[in-house]
């Protein structure tokens, strides 16, 4: 039996989309290993202390998650722009083989807007409510303080013991132990460094 060369054309293509399909799913899940991978692995709520402990807060989870959108960005900045070296496999497949990668790109580029709308959606940008618990030595009180609440981060922003000791602990052992001395701004700060393992094991 005679194979036309049309037929082998269609079943070289046939192959080529294959394998394409096969490279958008592997994109796919090496996105959401990305995401999985920048977030830690807990399974019960017993877990959440062991992660506050570690220094993994609320603050340090919102700085993650801001890197990994800004990066979403720079990606599809660069897929807009033709190039594919963000992609390892993508670049590696088209090394190797003559397939272009501009009819691929725009499956990347939808994949990546997408992400970085979910991201938006679900974590919107706002750390600098943060940045008291982050610094509150060079952060501004928050607008939402009580008078209580304020005067106490004054007293705890002109406290040198209480300035020199944040620089040597972590948030979570400074705030603990600020928490004593001042307990409306110790508390609502702990609640803020343990809200984000609450948040990941709901």
């Amino acid at each position: 039996m005679v194979v036309s060369s049309a037929t082998r054309r269609q079943k070289k293509s046939g192959g080529q989309r294959a394998k394409l399909t096969g490279m958008r799913r592997q994109a796919e899940r090496e996105g959401e290993k990305e995401i999985k991978e920048s977030l830690p692995k807990a399974k019960t709520r017993k877990y959440g202390e062991a992660y506050v402990a570690l220094g993994f807060t609320v603050t340090t989870a919102t700085d993650k998650i801001n890197s990994f959108t800004r990066k979403l960005v720079m990606w599809g900045r660069r897929l807009d722009e033709g190039s594919t070296v963000s992609f390892e496999n993508l670049q590696e497949f088209v090394d190797t083989t003559d397939y272009d990668a501009t009819s691929v790109i725009p499956y990347f580029r939808q994949h990546i807007s997408s992400l970085i709308g979910f991201f938006t959606k679900y974590f919107p940008e706002n750390s600098s409510q943060y940045d008291w618990v982050r610094d509150p030595f060079n952060a501004p009180a928050p607008t939402g303080f009580s008078l209580a609440e304020e005067e106490q981060f004054i007293e705890i922003t002109s406290d040198s013991i209480l300035r020199l000791s944040f620089t040597s602990q972590t948030l979570s052992e400074f705030w603990l132990s600020v928490e004593k001395q001042y307990p409306l701004l110790g508390q609502r700060a702990c609640a803020h460094s343990s809200s984000i393992c609450n948040f990941l094991l709901v």
